[in-house]
């Protein structure tokens, strides 16, 4: 099973925590032996939505998982997931507040 991995961010709040929290989701993917295909960079607007659509097609994914990496607006996200919506979708977040 090959499985999407994209991280949606606003892009007035990309951070280090947000890119590093999206890499250390997908290396506990890994972990548990799930092949996962990640979309190198945070989306944060409508073209990257797209652009990340395209190659994850490409991949012939069986899934998708959207990571919240930080706020988003509801246009970028669901321009990617009316382009996926004939796969199965997971939707996973974190808290706002995370004690170091």
């Amino acid at each position: 099973m090959n499985i999407g991995f994209v991280n949606i961010c606003h892009n007035d709040y990309v951070s280090e925590f947000a890119v590093n929290i999206a890499k250390k989701a997908v290396n506990n993917l890994k972990l548990m032996d799930i092949s996962i295909f990640e979309f190198p960079e945070p989306i944060i607007d409508t073209f990257y939505a797209e652009n990340a659509v395209r190659e994850l097609v490409k991949q012939e994914i069986d899934g998708i998982i959207i990571f919240l990496g930080t706020w988003v607006e509801c246009s970028v996200a669901m321009s990617l997931i009316r382009k996926i919506e004939h796969l199965p979708l997971c939707l996973w977040s974190f808290p706002m507040f995370i004690e170091q």
